[in-house]
């Protein structure tokens, strides 16, 4: 499944339908579902999802919805880059498995509205969240959070903890750091694209300079943070760092007064949806007040649903409302979408 946020495990090719839906790897999870044959009329019964939100989270989501309508949910979870890849495959053999897509990459679901690619459907909970935030008539976020720091705070005092995105520079952190990985999580693209476009691209090549541990997804990071491999990360999405506070680890998130890049987890339905009905019952169902405060409560995956108080959890970050947005408005996704691969390029060779 991902995390984007959660395990990434390769499907194997000997593992049941099931199992190769929930695996998070992609290579191996897309080489397992381009091998399927045209699902079987059972199987058609199955709603299936793709989704970067955590492991957990998307699997307590499935089960409610399961247990609310009577119909079986399985997914897929990967980081949102290897989400869409997957799926930009199915759609060119004309064989689209999911009914619904959860991906933050709000600028690409805004295109694909566009072009025809997701289905229209006008939810009644779309007016419970910020019309800038809702591609009209087609999809809503499921979270919103923003791309931060964090540190361990068994090892680093809060005193010497990096306080803005230039401190992680400092050569007292050669070696120390970890980071998400933008091949596969979009998230941490948008953070590279959003803190070169604003310091330059010589603060990233700085940055590549010192040594740091690339994690596949934000679970990763938060992970390699907790066990003290890193005692530093240089980009996680608040979300995988307080879920890992809430399990008890000792990490503190710092988002630096200067802003940070805000991330939203988008939702809609393919066009050529298999179930595009129960599709749209998801959709409704994912953001609703009951699941939005769950995932917000249990999954520590901030809401945008208005009239929702904010993560109780202290984490050291400030509510997502009081996060200055760094290059996260419209104009600053629409450039960095149209230059997708000339940053994946830059990042691949200063990172990989």
């Amino acid at each position: 499944m991902s995390g984007n946020t959660g395990t990434h495990d390769g499907a194997r090719f000997t593992l049941g339908r099931r199992e190769i839906l929930r695996s998070a790897g992609l290579a191996a999870g897309a080489a397992a579902f381009a091998s399927w044959m045209p699902r079987s009329p059972r199987a058609q019964e199955t709603f299936v999802w793709y989704t970067g939100l955590a492991t957990e989270a998307s699997d307590d989501v499935s089960k409610r919805f399961t247990e609310k309508t009577g119909i079986p949910a399985e997914y897929f979870r990967a980081g949102s880059n290897n989400v869409v890849q997957k799926f930009d495959q199915e759609r060119q053999a004309d064989q689209v498995r999911c009914s619904a897509i959860l991906i933050t990459i709000p600028v690409l679901m805004a295109q694909w509205a566009k072009e025809g690619v997701l289905l229209p459907y006008d939810s009644p909970e779309f007016a419970n969240y910020p019309a800038e935030f809702v591609i009209a008539g087609y999809a809503a976020p499921v979270a919103g959070e923003a791309m931060a720091m964090a540190y361990n705070a068994e090892m680093i005092s809060a005193d010497e903890a990096p306080k803005t995105w230039e401190d992680l520079l400092d050569p007292k952190w050669k070696g120390k750091l970890a980071l998400t990985d933008a091949a596969s999580a979009s998230s941490a693209l948008h953070w590279f694209a959003a803190l070169q476009s604003v310091y330059g691209k010589e603060f990233m090549e700085k940055l590549s300079q010192q040594d740091v541990l690339v994690r596949t997804g934000g679970a990763d990071v938060a992970n390699t943070l907790v066990s003290g491999e890193r005692p530093v990360a240089a980009a996680i999405t608040q979300s995988h760092a307080s879920r890992a506070i809430g399990k008890g680890g000792a990490l503190r998130v710092v988002v630096p007064e200067a802003g940070a890049p805000v991330i939203t987890n988008v939702i809609g339905i393919p066009a050529q949806a298999p179930d595009p009905e129960t599709g749209k019952q998801f959709l409704d169902f994912i953001l609703s007040e009951d699941i939005q405060v769950m995932l917000q409560d249990d999954y520590f995956s901030p809401s945008m649903r208005k009239g929702i108080p904010p993560i109780k959890l202290d984490t050291g970050a400030p509510p997502l409302e009081e996060v200055k947005p760094l290059a996260s408005s419209q104009a600053d996704l629409d450039r960095f979408q149209a230059e997708r691969a000339q940053l994946m390029q830059e990042y691949t060779d200063l990172f990989k």
